[in-house]
């Protein structure tokens, strides 16, 4: 779920220089979740595991209502003065 909607996030909000980098922070914490995830099951029983692995999704549902709307977006609903702003 995360993944479109961060990629179009920082295109739009991100100045170009920084870009590249931050575009392939996606990737790299989805590989990292799944490692962290093969590497926990080996530790911990399922029950445990599943709490763990259901975290980070709340943490993002939780983190998604504190994120300012898009410029481009703002633009398009015809509120310049806050697409400008943000």
């Amino acid at each position: 779920m995360y993944s479109p909607v961060l990629s179009i996030y920082i295109a739009e909000t991100v100045s170009a220089d920084q870009r590249g980098s931050l575009g392939c922070v996606p990737a790299l914490l989805h590989a990292g979740g799944v490692l962290a995830g093969y590497t926990l099951g080996s530790l911990l029983a399922w029950p445990q595991l599943s709490w763990v692995c259901a975290a980070p999704g709340l943490l993002l549902v939780v983190t998604m209502l504190l994120i300012v709307e898009s410029p481009a977006h703002l633009a398009r609903l015809g509120d310049i003065k806050n697409a400008v702003e943000s």
